[in-house]
């Protein structure tokens, strides 16, 4: 991949689905993305299904956020991923919570800064790396926004939703609620002073 010849792409904030999954396989959505669902798998770029389905996949079971747009004038229920559309800050968050790090997204890291995401690593450490998600999510996505419930609340809603991405399972399957509420949530909360939390608009 020649990364010079993508450069422009990196102003984008926003990427619609297509163009991430191209990207993330190293390939210009300049010269893919008008045609590329209509095309049999077998002329598509390497990489390109694998890399678009997980990405589809983890969207539509809320392992990540993104702005869904559908076909027709909004009565279709099949998602339009050519433009529907995903922020690239999210978008990593999500490739490097999964051990994945393509160049074009992350050429510019510091190689020598722990990561702590990467479930590989040797310290890899589930409930500190489910402590920050949970933060990012609820520090961020407008669902959580003045909702009429506490941070904590909305921590262990998050926590509870993503249990068993983050080993917080019992061994028989059940969800871990005091590992959620007494540890977890409990790290990620930045108003643990408590008080009432904002009433919802109307």
């Amino acid at each position: 991949m020649n990364i010079d010849k993508l450069q422009a792409w990196k102003l984008h904030d926003t990427l619609t689905i297509v163009q991430a999954a191209l990207l993330i396989a190293g390939e210009n959505p300049a010269e893919h993305q008008d045609f590329i669902l209509q095309n049999d798998e077998i002329n598509r770029p390497d990489d390109f299904t694998a890399y678009f389905s997980a990405l589809t996949n983890a969207i539509e079971f809320d392992k990540i956020e993104a702005t869904l747009k559908f076909y027709g004038n909004g009565d279709s229920d099949e998602i339009d991923w050519k433009k529907s559309l995903i922020e690239v800050d999210k978008l990593k968050i999500w490739l490097s919570g999964n051990g994945v790090k393509p160049a074009f997204f992350f050429d510019n890291d510091d190689k020598e800064k722990p990561n702590y995401f990467d479930k590989n690593h040797e310290c890899y450490a589930p409930k500190l790396v489910a402590a920050i998600r949970a933060w990012e999510a609820v520090s961020t996505e407008q669902k959580y926004k003045d909702n009429g419930k506490t941070v904590k609340k909305n921590l262990e809603s998050w926590l509870t939703a993503h249990a068993e991405d983050f080993g917080l399972l019992k061994d028989d399957g059940e969800i871990n609620n005091d590992a959620i509420v007494n540890q977890v949530s409990k790290v990620s909360n930045w108003n643990d002073k408590g008080g009432a939390s904002k009433t919802p608009e109307r």
